[in-house]
């Protein structure tokens, strides 16, 4: 799958990075980042950041945010005082040393991983996070189900699955996670070991 302009202007996800959708990426991260500050996390990594929008709130919040994608295109399209701290590519091989981050982000990303990538990405989470708060598309979960009546597929999602596949996933490397409060069926905090 390529994750260039089409994917992200048309299709699935038109105008991801503009428009309705960047708004609401604005009101979410915001959300998100006011529970951050509540839980004394201070230092974050957005897997998957897309555009940025994330980091540049996060950032705007006093928390010391980076971000990491494997899009050219929607990296291009981050808001400038985000940039700085966006980078392509993933994981291995970045200059962050062990549990550096208090929690790792990431929405909408996992399922877009290929079976035989999911365990390095899950070891590289642990290697790099104490916590992880981690949005998940899974099938059981009421957004799944009305996509399967629209008869709108996802032919990106490589590792869709339930939520208890997840769980039981996560407990494969010693996670703990549990449903986030007030989130969607497929959003999970997750315990990555601490330090």
């Amino acid at each position: 799958m390529t994750y260039d302009k089409h994917y992200f202007e048309s299709g699935n996800y038109k105008h991801y990075t503009s428009g309705w959708y960047r708004f609401w990426h604005w009101v979410k991260f915001t959300w998100v980042g006011l529970q951050l500050r509540a839980l004394r996390c201070n230092t974050v990594l957005d897997f998957g950041c897309a555009d940025g929008v994330s980091v540049a709130a996060f950032r705007r919040m006093g928390l010391e945010a980076w971000g990491v994608d494997i899009s050219d295109y929607a990296l291009s399209r981050a808001p400038a005082k985000a940039a700085p701290y966006l980078w392509q590519g993933g994981l291995r091989g970045q200059r962050f040393p062990p549990k550096h981050f208090d929690v790792i982000v990431s929405w909408d990303v996992l399922e877009h991983i290929a079976p035989h990538d999911l365990d390095d990405v899950l070891r590289d989470l642990k290697r790099l996070g104490r916590r992880g708060l981690w949005g998940i598309y899974v099938t059981d979960e009421w957004i799944a189900r009305l996509h399967l009546r629209m008869n709108k597929r996802h032919p990106d999602h490589l590792s869709e699955h339930p939520a208890q596949w997840w769980r039981a996933k996560f407990g494969e490397y010693g996670f703990r996670a549990r449903r986030a409060p007030l989130a969607r069926g497929g959003t999970f905090w997750v315990d990555l070991g601490g330090v």
